[in-house]
């Protein structure tokens, strides 16, 4: 019998991503960037082409990774209660009210990625 370490190494040794340091535009800014072989930009653009992700929440994690998106050719959707600390703050960062910013509701009805990471005080109201 195959122990279960002796599996991972096997698993592990064939299929090893590389990694490659690169300069691509991300919204019209160049960022040198380490990219893995297994998940370059041009197939995340691939992957992602026909979907909507929408952000629930612009909170720590909610802002990075809905401006990472947005920034790597994702289509996104933000959704929050209007008018919020945190719509201000989407709104300074670019997204439009009625169009990529929108109320938690209609950004859930969306997405056809749906990423919950509203805060826990965020979610009783």
């Amino acid at each position: 019998m195959t122990s279960i370490l002796a599996r991972a190494l096997r698993r592990q040794t064939t299929s090893v991503a590389t990694r490659s340091i690169q300069t691509l535009s991300f919204g019209g800014t160049d960022e040198t960037i380490i990219e893995r072989s297994d998940y370059p930009k041009s197939k995340i653009e691939e992957l992602f082409k026909d979907d909507t992700v929408s952000m629930l929440g612009y909170g720590t994690q909610g802002r990075g990774q809905a401006l990472n998106a947005r920034d790597s050719g994702i289509e996104m959707c933000i959704g929050l209660r209007e008018g919020g600390a945190s719509w201000k703050l989407a709104i300074e960062d670019g997204w439009v009210p009625g169009e990529s910013l929108v109320s938690v509701e209609e950004a859930a009805a969306r997405g056809t990625v749906v990423m919950y990471l509203l805060s826990d005080a965020g979610q009783v109201r």
